[in-house]
């Protein structure tokens, strides 16, 4: 496919602001944000963000002065309507995926509802936190590949791992990292943060961030 740009493609250093208060300050409100920490883009510009310490995500469609609430309440707390610091967030289809941070789950919200308060599915971590392979510790970044839309990848920070979860078999398997021990080796990580997948290369890319380097690992097509 050809890139979206030419690579000689100059860029305006100025940003332009989609979602804040207008004072800039942070704010409860919802034309506000608190710690955002994930934004998710699609259709025609709309912003999802993981406002995290608002315990919420809103949507931003574009030019809008406020967003629209669609996951959360902005109550911090465990029932399936609520959020405890949401970290990241991903989509599939009508599915909206949250790692809901501090009650260490990730949960399903549907993409829209015409319920004020929707209520979640939770996918991983029914049994609380732990490193098993059904429980999580803190995931911080979640993707859903384009072209494999069954699987979700995990970065299980604090259990210095990378997860992946099948629907189509309902599993959860260990992509990189040893669960629960970190390290410094080729095979192990240190509370990673951030992750990318290279989908033309079957590249996983790692930001190992306790180990201060990008770690790019080959995965097969089905993860089996």
């Amino acid at each position: 496919s050809k890139p979206l740009c030419a690579a000689t493609a100059s860029w305006n250093p100025s940003g332009v602001t989609v979602a804040r208060l207008a004072s800039g300050l942070p704010s409860t409100s919802l034309d506000g944000l608190q710690y955002p920490t994930d934004i998710y883009v699609y259709g025609n510009g709309i912003v999802l963000v993981a406002d995290c310490n608002n315990n919420r995500i809103t949507k931003w469609h574009p030019n809008a002065t406020e967003g629209i609430l669609i996951a959360g309440t902005g109550s911090y707390g465990s029932w399936n309507t609520l959020l405890a610091k949401p970290a990241a967030l991903a989509i599939r289809g009508e599915r909206l995926y949250v790692s809901d941070l501090e009650n260490y789950r990730i949960q399903v919200f549907p993409l829209h509802s015409n319920l004020s308060s929707p209520e979640a599915v939770t996918l991983i971590g029914r049994y609380g936190q732990g490193s098993d392979i059904n429980q999580i510790d803190e995931v911080t970044s979640l993707i859903v590949p384009v072209l494999y839309p069954s699987l979700l990848y995990m970065a299980d920070s604090k259990n210095h791992r990378i997860l992946v979860w099948d629907s189509e078999i309902d599993t959860t398997k260990l992509v990189a990292g040893q669960s629960n021990i970190f390290g410094f080796d080729s095979m192990q990580l240190y509370n990673p943060i951030g992750i990318a997948l290279d989908e033309k290369t079957n590249s996983l890319y790692i930001a190992d961030t306790y180990n201060s380097r990008i770690q790019k690992y080959n995965i097969n097509e089905r993860n089996s």
